[in-house]
């Protein structure tokens, strides 16, 4: 970006083909994202820093944005990052580790969600005793049945 903003380089489009793979290895591993979602990520993150030095990603020999990331819809652009998020098989695995209370919590949580309850539960406990990992078990399970996940803090 800084190249973009402040330089003047002669073949954008090459430096893209050449480094693209290294300028999203960040957003592969924060996003758990693959494929062309993981592209169009990191395009429309750089329009965005561009925009703010009143550059346009355009302006350049670059990949084009699609239709969907030029639309200024945050809650479109999280589902849409959301519902390519890939499951490894030991998040799914984590079920079958969690201990008795993780998994009355979890069967609880689970419960109402399949038969489309509205609750809120809350799952407290000192530190060290494996509320993330119900939450990562909760999360995984949910996400391969193709639900929506957004964990918040």
């Amino acid at each position: 970006m800084i190249i973009l903003v402040f330089g003047e380089p002669t073949n954008v489009r090459f430096l893209y083909d050449e480094f693209y793979t290294h300028m999203i290895e960040d957003y592969q591993t924060i996003n758990n994202i693959v494929g062309p979602s993981l592209i169009n990520m990191w395009l429309r993150d750089l329009n965005e820093l561009l925009k703010q030095h009143g550059k346009d990603i355009t302006d350049y020999d670059l990949p084009e944005l699609p239709a969907e990331t030029n639309e200024d819809n945050p809650v479109l652009r999280v589902i849409l990052e959301e519902l390519s998020v890939q499951i490894p098989n030991e998040d799914i695995e984590y079920i079958g580790k969690l201990n008795h209370d993780q998994m009355v919590a979890f069967n609880t949580i689970m419960n109402a969600i399949d038969h489309n309850q509205s609750q809120v539960f809350s799952v407290e406990g000192p530190g060290g005793t494996g509320k993330t990992f119900l939450y990562w078990a909760l999360m995984a399970i949910l996400r391969n049945r193709g639900k929506i996940v957004l964990a918040i803090a």
